[in-house]
């Protein structure tokens, strides 16, 4: 699952392979037999970069792993990337963002990906493997509880969840980036929001061309790029996708991802389609950091549960983000996860945002809702639309807290403009400041607020 909706059939990947190809040209080596990805293993080994020799039930193997940053940082940020079957390729950008001497990154191809090595044999491709291959690696490079913080994405979520499970004395912290916990709950999401959101027709043609085995068929990837990859896994047109992402999966193991996730693009079978971790996230007890994209193939309301379910958990919403939040939001993105790292790893110490003025400030006024108009003994303020509501729901603990945003229309005399208030944040007008003081209701998980339930006070300071 986890691309998560990565997830297609041998032709969908063949139809990613061929975009990538359009879209950033790597060069490749020939794809091994048995559907394996090309391999993108350089000669020589770069800076920073070591092939980690493991064992597994097929005889020993070797796997792929660089080093950014100062060895003497704090945290070890060990990145697993999504699939299964993908590389660390897609977290390119984690470079200039988080290492130095705070954050060392650890890249790493899983057996079976990228730079790793590639063997033939399905009884590798099992999450019990996965996870004694990473714990292989943390013990190789002499990672532990003091630095070692764990970051899975998509199907790299599922692993760092198992192997937090499996080895909780070596943790310092994780992350778990756009992944639920559990694959039923996700298949249920698919079937309850996502394919309703989609052209009928178009999604019995999908649906269609599935059953018959024809996912080759032209219109397959026509129909499901514009539909559900351009809104669902990075919110851009494909041809402008950053060329990590496409480089990324262009070397995708196509028969590792089929066999784990499955063919079907709009529901998860395979080995992973009855994994479920959700009651058993109470057993985590380190620092994590869940991170849910608005828009992503992930029910983001599941994913700000896990949040309450971790004992130490914290919310990271990213209201314009999908399934690769990295890239939809990448400031957010990493202000909220160096501000998670930098916090002693995420000790439960974030804000709760929204705050007004003190002290000798006028009284709020009166509640109104959108469209309503408001004097404030001075100006007069209507509030036309919510811009962005990302604030922490209810009973949930975010490390980031969200905003509020607010599109108003401000008047006085025969002048008016059009200010964007942010809650509890004062904005200047006329000779004086406008303040969004409170909203109601609160957000609260899985429960959309209707747009007319809103409630906004306002204070003006100053004078006109």
């Amino acid at each position: 699952m986890a691309w998560n909706d990565w997830r297609p059939a041998a032709a969908l990947l063949r139809g990613l392979l061929a975009l990538a190809a359009c879209l950033a040209a790597p060069a490749m080596a020939a794809a091994p037999t048995g559907g394996q990805a090309p391999v993108a293993r350089p000669a020589p080994l770069g800076p920073g970069e070591r092939l980690i020799p493991i064992r597994t039930p097929l005889g020993p193997q070797r796997v792929w792993v660089r080093t950014v940053g100062s060895d003497a940082a704090p945290v070890k940020l060990l990145l697993l990337h999504g699939g299964p079957g993908a590389t660390h390729e897609y977290f390119e950008n984690f470079t200039a963002a988080l290492a130095g001497d705070d954050v060392q990154l650890v890249f790493y191809d899983q057996l079976g990906s990228g730079r790793s090595d590639h063997p033939d044999g399905d009884a590798l491709w099992t999450i019990p493997r996965f996870v004694d291959e990473v714990e292989q690696v943390r013990t190789a490079l002499g990672m532990g509880r003091d630095d070692l913080c764990l970051l899975g994405h998509s199907w790299g979520g599922i692993l760092a969840i198992e192997y937090a499970l499996a080895h909780p004395q070596t943790l310092k912290c994780l992350v778990i980036s756009n992944m639920m916990a559990s694959g039923p709950a996700y298949n249920a999401y698919a079937e309850r929001v996502l394919m309703p959101a989609m052209d009928p027709r178009q999604l019995a043609t999908v649906k269609a061309l599935e059953a018959s085995g024809r996912t080759d068929d032209p219109r397959y990837m026509q129909i499901l790029m514009p539909m559900h990859y351009e809104k669902h896994i990075l919110r851009r047109p494909a041809a402008d996708w950053p060329e990590p992402v496409t480089r990324a999966f262009g070397h995708i193991n196509q028969h590792v991802y089929a066999l784990m996730q499955g063919p079907s693009e709009l529901g998860l079978s395979g080995r992973l389609a009855k994994w479920d971790r959700f009651a058993d996230l109470g057993r985590i007890a380190v620092p994590t950091l869940v991170i849910a994209g608005r828009h992503d193939t992930m029910d983001p309301a599941h994913m700000a549960r896990m949040a309450v379910a971790l004992p130490h958990g914290e919310l990271l919403y990213l209201p314009e983000s999908a399934h690769m939040a990295m890239w939809d939001e990448p400031e957010r993105y990493f202000a909220g996860l160096r501000a998670f790292l930098a916090a002693g790893a995420g000790n439960g110490t974030g804000g709760t945002g929204g705050g007004g003025a003190t002290g000798d400030a006028p009284p709020a006024s009166a509640p109104v809702a959108l469209g309503q108009t408001i004097a404030l003994g001075g100006p007069r303020v209507r509030p036309d639309r919510v811009v962005e509501d990302s604030r922490c729901p209810t009973g949930v603990r975010c490390f980031h807290p969200g905003r509020l945003v607010v599109r108003t229309t401000v008047s006085g005399g025969a002048w008016s403009r059009r200010v964007d208030l942010v809650l509890g944040r004062p904005s200047p007008v006329a000779d004086g400041m406008v303040t969004l003081v409170s909203a109601a209701p609160d957000r609260v998980v899985g429960k959309p607020l209707d747009p007319r339930d809103y409630r906004f006070t306002f204070r003006f300071q100053g004078g006109l």
